[in-house]
């Protein structure tokens, strides 16, 4: 008997046992509700070989509105309605769940193991990451060091990788060899480090993941809203013990229908508290932790990265509409946002938006709704390595541009950032 999603979904959640898990069906697609503690639950979506995940908290008086929350994220996700949404009482859930991740591996070996000399270069790339794996004759900005490693981002390609080096300064590797070299604008690196975004289903952001010590951590960067007082808190991460403050963020998700939404997490902080900021995260599946980042508010009093040119790198993620961009900041702005800044700030916010050419530097030019711009690693090249006063389009790093340009579309043809943190 199919049953209103509402209906269904609060009826599981509500009654079923901690560690339950229960098939469930829609629109052809399989998924899988566990009960992963008393007030916490998840659901899987399997697409093909990959599984997208939503996690929930609740209380039991906001249970009705995270089951609302839900059923919107599953809309988005699956195109569908929701309404033939049932229990799969023919699937055994355990007995799938354990054999999935095994065919999973099989299938990528068998890949590894069956080769096709003269079609390689018309064959899709198994893991389209891989043609981005440059580490040679890059520069490298280096967020957490983990051992005698640092987890780095590589800014020609915005990969997120572990080198060797002698300590957390910016390096030039050439030739194998690491050279110092002097960062001259900040901004450009805040600009190429915005483009590193969370998928909201998946939990991973795979052009930052990395394996340390059989452990994966993603990178991110995300716009976020401090709520209440932190407490001191002693924590591991990937076998590290440490001290930061925790407390809860808002964050805001971006779909790629154009929805914003807010989501709570708990987060440890061992970077400076602020009231509105854009973070770099490190997630390992567990523990989210911010490392740095910046005040929101200070950078754009100091016309460093204004509200207005962070939200637009992030909705050219999805869109070069004007439009979309303009609803988006709505969006923001009755978020909570405006409660958090000064009205002499809301009103310059408005000003810029007044001039869309004004926005941000990497906007080339406006036309009607459509805006060009330049590509955010354009910007940080010709602007920081040429000593540019303006980005332009420039052919020492054309190659990479259009590269990470074709992974990342392949990734979203796979299914990756239909919902990302902005």
């Amino acid at each position: 008997m199919v049953q209103d999603p509402f209906t269904l979904l609060s009826y599981l959640v509500e009654h079923a046992n901690e560690g339950s898990i229960i098939p469930l069906k829609v629109s052809g697609n399989v998924l899988f509700l566990i009960k992963d503690g008393r007030f916490t639950f998840s659901i899987y979506i399997l697409e093909g070989e990959d599984i997208a995940k939503i996690r929930k908290d609740f209380l039991p008086t906001n249970l009705h509105k995270v089951i609302y929350e839900v059923i919107d994220d599953l809309k988005e996700r699956l195109s569908s309605d929701l309404s033939d949404l049932q229990i799969a009482k023919e699937i055994d859930a355990a007995k799938f769940l354990e054999t999935m991740y095994p065919k999973r591996e099989e299938r990528r070996e068998e890949r590894r193991v069956i080769r096709k000399p003269r079609e390689r270069k018309e064959a899709p790339i198994a893991n389209p990451l891989d043609s981005l794996r440059i580490r040679d004759n890059v520069h490298l900005y280096p967020l957490l060091k983990l051992g005698t490693s640092f987890f780095s981002m590589v800014l020609e390609t915005t990969l997120g990788e572990m080198f060797n080096l002698p300590n957390a300064s910016p390096f030039m590797i050439k030739d194998g060899n690491a050279i110092p070299y002097q960062i001259k604008d900040l901004k450009s690196i805040y600009v190429v480090l915005s483009q590193a975004k969370m998928d909201t289903f998946r939990e991973r952001n795979p052009i930052a993941d990395v394996q340390v010590e059989n452990n994966r951590i993603t990178f991110f960067s995300a716009m976020f809203l401090g709520e209440g007082k932190g407490e001191d808190k002693d924590f591991t991460f990937i076998g590290r013990k440490a001290k930061g403050v925790e407390k809860d963020y808002t964050f805001f998700r971006l779909s790629n229908k154009g929805s914003v939404r807010t989501i709570s997490r708990k987060v440890i902080s061992v970077s400076q508290d602020v009231n509105l900021g854009v973070g770099f995260f490190f997630w390992d599946g567990q523990t989210l932790v911010r490392t740095g980042g910046l005040d929101l508010l200070k950078s754009h009093e100091q016309g460093v990265m204004t509200l207005n040119e962070y939200i637009l790198l992030n909705s050219l993620l999805v869109s070069n509409s004007l439009s979309f961009y303009s609803k988006v900041m709505t969006s923001i702005m009755n978020m909570g946002v405006s409660k958090r800044i000064p009205s002499h700030l809301v009103k310059d916010i408005m000003d810029i938006d007044s001039n869309p050419m004004s926005i941000s530097p990497i906007v080339e030019s406006v036309t009607q709704d459509e805006v060009r711009f330049y590509d955010p690693v354009e910007y940080w090249y010709s602007t920081e390595i040429l000593g540019e006063s303006d980005p332009i389009h420039c052919k020492e790093i054309s190659h990479y541009v259009e590269l990470r340009k074709s992974v990342i579309g392949e990734l979203k043809n796979r299914g990756w950032f239909k919902d990302f943190l902005i």
